[in-house]
């Protein structure tokens, strides 16, 4: 919800430069389809133990189609959404232990993955 405030109180100055929006996202968000009934946290809803790789993977869904949304009703303002490619990261290491421990020494540093984030900005 944050992102969204920010962007709506920003939005008027965007002729002041080339302002750009990068969303970072996750592969993780190919395993959550976009269900408009399913906002709320699955720790929120009776009888559902919690899921916290499933809620991940639904928020950065959400994140995509919210930047999508963004593209389309503010023109005057880049969006892109990127993925930084699978890094080693505490997160990748927690969420999935067996897929870190396969890939161990072969995925992305953190720095690399931010490489991206980093240069999109920058670009004309």
């Amino acid at each position: 919800l944050m992102p969204n405030l920010m962007l709506a109180a920003d939005a008027p100055h965007a002729q002041l430069g080339k302002p750009r929006v990068v969303t970072v996202t996750s592969g993780g968000m190919y395993t959550a389809p976009l269900e408009s009934c399913d906002f709320d946290p699955p720790i929120a809803q009776a009888g559902r133990n919690f899921d916290g790789v499933k809620l991940y993977a639904m928020h950065k869904r959400q994140q995509v189609a919210l930047t999508e949304h963004w593209h389309r009703s503010y023109p005057s303002i880049t969006f892109v959404s990127m993925h930084p490619g699978w890094a080693e990261t505490p997160g990748v290491q927690n969420a999935l232990p067996s897929f870190s421990a396969q890939m161990q020494g072969k995925l992305r540093t953190p720095e690399q993955g931010a490489d991206t984030v980093v240069w999109l900005p920058s670009i004309s």
